[in-house]
């Protein structure tokens, strides 16, 4: 006889999970798209940072290509309806928190108390992140909130990231590294099972999201280091005075 198959956490463990699987890889698109965003609105404010490059609008074509996928075979119009306006607000969040660090620099001029602002914010995005996570919504409320941070901490970040290169070149690889074990450690206890009976995936979604943000970080901080070494090549050539070959030019008589 022909039975009426209905899915249930009864009848069938592994659908709860799939659809788990499923909010997470739409927040992790997400969380792609609004930090390009974040990438674009830095290359507004500094238009001579190499974001001509070709491979850097690539990324941004594909992850834009994976969000609109995702969008398109999971049907999440929640997340479609508001990508723009939370996109919007991070644009504007960032511009307005890059200015006022700058402000901030320019009359302290000390990597300390951005040291320690960057600290205090890291509390704040990880308590907001887990907030976010605990509910298990994604609501324009919650997403304003956390982009006001998260914008908060990536200009933070890339401003100390960016004035230590030993100290970049030292995170880069732990961060990567880090990412990929949470990434496996995190699938491995959804596929068991295990993400509807602790809590300790919601950590592990917290510190997935933060190690995203800072991993993207890498094309402005990159470019903002080529800018930083242009500018001291020309420094220095304005002290050491003109070259030789601007000594013997001559100008042509008109």
């Amino acid at each position: 006889m022909d039975q009426d198959i209905t899915f249930s956490e009864d009848s069938h463990p592994n659908y709860f999970n799939l659809i788990y699987i499923r909010k997470v890889l739409i927040g992790l698109l997400v969380q792609v798209l609004i930090s390009s965003c974040i990438a674009l609105s830095f290359s507004l404010i500094h238009p001579l940072y190499v974001f001509v490059e070709k491979r850097f609008w690539l990324a941004i074509a594909v992850k834009v290509a994976l969000v609109l996928t995702a969008v398109a075979l999971f049907r999440v119009k929640e997340i479609a309806k508001n990508l723009i306006l939370l996109s919007i607000f991070a644009g504007l969040f960032t511009i307005f928190f890059g200015s006022m660090f700058g402000v901030v620099l320019s009359l302290l001029d000390q990597k300390f108390v951005v040291m320690i602002l960057y600290f205090f914010v890291s509390i704040h995005v990880v308590s907001v992140l887990y907030s976010i996570s605990e509910k298990e919504a994604f609501n324009v409320r919650n997403g304003i909130i956390y982009m006001f941070y998260i914008s908060l901490v990536n200009v933070s970040v890339f401003i100390v990231v960016a004035s230590y290169e030993k100290l970049f070149l030292f995170f880069v690889p732990i961060a990567v590294g880090l990412y990929g074990f949470f990434l496996i450690f995190h699938f491995n206890n959804v596929i068991e099972g295990k993400s509807r009976k602790t809590k300790n995936d919601r950590y592990i979604l917290v510190v997935l999201s933060v190690y995203i943000e800072l991993f993207l970080l890498k094309f402005y901080i990159l470019a903002w280091l080529k800018n930083k070494h242009k500018k001291r090549l020309t420094k220095e050539n304005l002290i050491k005075g003109p070259t030789s070959e601007m000594k013997t030019f001559k100008p042509s008589p008109v």
